[in-house]
């Protein structure tokens, strides 16, 4: 487990997990948010099967709101690469849709 970073009064973690098969690189990893001492709430799981890069969670600073970035390669021979966000609204960490600004693009 390690510290990402501060979002307020949140602390941010990225939990990684190391199979038998492969002890270079994680082979899964969760995005955690501390919420009080010891209260964690899982926000983002992916795995890594194949030849997928999990890049470590990232804290942005998107003009005055902080965004917490995580990275995804999935290594594959068209090479997709996900990214998602979330912000921290009410105590609550929010996944933010970004299909309206891709479709308003669009047009």
């Amino acid at each position: 487990m390690r510290i990402v970073g501060k979002m307020g009064a949140f602390t941010i973690y990225d939990l990684e997990y190391f199979f038998s098969f492969n002890v270079t690189s994680p082979g899964m990893r969760s995005v955690l948010v501390e919420t009080a001492p010891n209260q964690f709430h899982e926000i983002h799981v992916r795995d890594s099967s194949g030849f997928a890069t999990l890049y470590p969670t990232r804290i942005l600073v998107a003009g005055w709101q902080s965004v917490i970035k995580v990275k995804f390669d999935d290594g594959g021979n068209y090479r997709f690469v996900y990214e998602d966000y979330f912000v921290i609204k009410d105590g609550e960490a929010v996944l933010l849709d970004f299909e309206p600004v891709f479709q308003a693009a669009e047009r």
